[in-house]
């Protein structure tokens, strides 16, 4: 209720492991669940729960939810599938920089067989949007 207060979405690490989640780790089909019981929220599943396929599958269905498509490798049709199930407005580029390289994450979308207004989305526009009720209450220009 307080991030739809203050106009920002929320950011929850998702990821579904193959020896099964620990007690308080979220999927995204976790993230679904919540999100569907918050309609007015913006979430952004953060890996798309790292079983990309999976992962897009579980939010499909919940408008809502933002695919963010960093970790893991530069897989072919990761970026895609994406973009054909949910729309190039529900993707988010990120870095996971910390334990991945810019070149492989930028690699995802660059390298995606999808339109180059596609790529803009996904690379900025969707972020710019997503954050701009925050940085205009404080009073950033976009």
């Amino acid at each position: 209720e307080r991030a739809v207060e203050l106009g920002v979405p929320v950011l929850q690490h998702t990821w579904f492991k193959i020896t099964g989640n620990l007690p308080g780790e979220s999927t995204a089909s976790d993230l679904a669940s919540l999100a569907a019981r918050h309609p007015r929220a913006s979430f952004i599943a953060a890996h798309t729960g790292g079983e990309w396929e999976r992962g897009i599958r579980a939010i499909r269905a919940t408008p809502n939810v933002t695919a963010e498509i960093c970790g893991g490798d530069p897989t072919a049709g990761f970026v895609e599938m994406a973009v054909r199930e949910l729309g190039p407005e529900r993707v988010v580029y990120g870095s996971d920089f910390a334990g991945r390289s810019f070149a492989s994450q930028l690699a995802k979308v660059y390298g995606a067989e999808i339109s180059d207004a596609a790529k803009r989305l996904i690379l900025s526009e969707n972020a710019r949007r997503m954050l701009q009720p925050i940085l205009t209450a404080k009073g950033t220009k976009s």
